[in-house]
């Protein structure tokens, strides 16, 4: 996976096995959520989830939380319409999906960053992604690799905004 040191990737299946959960969370002092519909059919993965992931970092006293969610699809901060469109149309399954979980997390006792990127590529690193609570253009495509450094880099401040938008530190998003 190429994780920088210090990061340890614990994996278990997070919708089934609330016990696997609690053991990939214990001991670890925040935990990073990256989960993707593998269908826009798809309506439970992040509810399901979160059901199994707050509590065990409650039971396990681990606070930081960081979830990857989808600008359009939360309503975490506003989006540009046409992106609001999508999630109230072709994606509305996966965006009701967004939406319970996030309710999810506002109910718990967690710290949590929501992060709302772009659509995601696996092209090369094009540099530092840096948050914004305002995002001023629409937004352009994010490199997985730059989406990954900047939320490991969310997960070691507490206390963070509850919601960001990304976008490069120079120059316009990667199209």
């Amino acid at each position: 996976h190429g994780f920088p040191a210090g990061v340890d990737v614990a994996e278990a299946a997070v919708t089934t096995d609330a016990n696997g959960v609690a053991a990939a969370i214990a001991g670890r002092e925040a935990v990073i959520v990256a989960l993707g519909p593998r269908s826009p059919l798809d309506d439970n993965l992040l509810t399901s989830a979160m059901a199994n992931i707050l509590p065990a970092m409650e039971a396990s006293g681990v606070h930081r939380l960081v979830v990857v969610s989808a600008l359009g699809l939360s309503t975490a901060l506003p989006a540009p319409l046409p992106l609001r469109a999508v999630g109230a149309t072709l994606l509305r399954r996966t965006a009701g999906d967004k939406r319970r979980s996030e309710d999810l997390i506002r109910a718990s006792r967690v710290d949590c960053t929501l992060v709302l990127p772009g659509p995601l590529t696996g092209r090369p690193s094009r540099g530092q992604l840096r948050p914004t609570t305002s995002p001023q253009r629409p937004m352009g495509r994010v490199s997985r690799a730059d989406l990954g450094a900047l939320l490991i880099r969310l997960a070691e401040q507490p206390n963070g905004d509850p919601a960001v938008a990304v976008e490069y530190a120079t120059g316009p998003a990667a199209d």
